[in-house]
């Protein structure tokens, strides 16, 4: 009887401590899990790999962990963290594909179901075409666009390029005929064999062509200078702008990838996850790292990433509204 009466108690003073809320002096006390909602080898996965490696210095000696789980356009990945408890132990790659997959789609997430913790990489949308091409610059591009429809290609439908796109389209009235292809290599095959005029995609997409001289950057939506592309025509010479949720006008455009955690994950631990990520993306071997690898390091504390990903969240509200009441 007695021997039952200290399993009772102890069960019971499990479930208590069990219960209680995450304290982040102690965190973390184990090894945290990353879950990439895409494929292995993307411009998620390297770079939250990279931290991987580098992690154990600045989380007490434990792992972070990656997963890979890319079903679904990163939905699957994106509610496999939603249904984890919010604890700080399992952790998103966040980008602005689960934001849209959220307005668009029949998801268990929204858009405010999760916090952004910090973002690696601002990735600016451009627009290239071969070395060879009769469009010879920016002015070039949208005075063909007045003239007909410039076909385009983009790697899915609704994403951060193509929406690039349609800010374009909708600020200049012109109109794009876009062509789907299945990735960002898929894009420059295409681009290079003739079958499209121009593609949309990512700086670090292009960089590489970019470099061999086999393309031409025709703009790049962001004004900030990148190293190795200082030159770059940015659109807002041209005037182009769309304005966030905070009623801020800007003219950057691209790719945002970071991290986040479920809503309701208590304050200090994201503050504390933000400073271990913080201080992994300056260090100089994160940065020598991405630098090499072709990404463009850009590191937003979780104020700055929550606040980017409401404008994204806003801006494709309002560029994918026929797709969102259709859902």
């Amino acid at each position: 009887m007695f021997r039952k009466i200290l399993a009772f108690a102890f069960a019971v003073s499990t479930c208590f401590l069990a219960s209680q809320p995450v304290s982040a002096a102690e965190y973390p006390s184990k090894n945290i899990r990353i879950i990439v909602p895409y494929s292995a080898g993307g411009g998620v996965d390297v770079p939250i790999r990279m931290m991987s490696d580098l992690a154990g210095q600045y989380i007490n000696g434990h792992k972070l962990i990656v997963e890979n789980m890319p079903a679904g356009g990163s939905i699957a990945g994106s509610t496999a963290v939603f249904k984890a408890p919010a604890d700080g132990y399992t952790v998103l790659g966040y980008t602005p594909t689960t934001v849209i997959a959220s307005l668009t789609r029949q998801t268990p997430f929204k858009t405010d179901s999760f916090q952004p913790v910090a973002a690696f990489c601002q990735d600016p949308t451009v627009v290239v075409v071969r070395a060879d091409s009769p469009i010879k610059d920016i002015h070039d591009f949208m005075e063909t666009a007045k003239q007909r429809k410039l076909i385009i290609n983009i790697s899915a439908p609704g994403n951060i390029p193509q929406l690039g796109g349609m800010l374009l389209e909708k600020q200049f009235n012109v109109q794009f005929s876009y062509v789907v292809a299945k990735s960002g290599g898929m894009q420059i095959t295409q681009l290079l064999g003739g079958h499209v005029e121009a593609a949309l995609l990512s700086l670090g997409e292009a960089s590489v062509n970019l470099e061999a001289g086999k393309i031409r950057c025709i703009g790049i939506m962001s004004d900030k200078k990148y190293e190795g592309f200082e030159n770059l025509t940015p659109f807002s010479s041209i005037g182009f702008f769309y304005e966030g949720e905070d009623g801020v006008r800007s003219s950057e455009w691209g790719t945002t990838r970071g991290l986040a955690v479920k809503a309701g994950t208590p304050d200090e631990v994201v503050k504390k996850l933000n400073d271990i990520f913080g201080s992994i993306i300056n260090s100089p071997e994160f940065q020598a790292r991405m630098k090499k690898a072709g990404f463009p390091c850009v590191y937003m504390d979780s104020a700055a990433f929550t606040q980017q990903m409401d404008n994204i969240a806003h801006t494709c509200s309002y560029l994918l509204q026929n797709q969102i009441n259709s859902k």
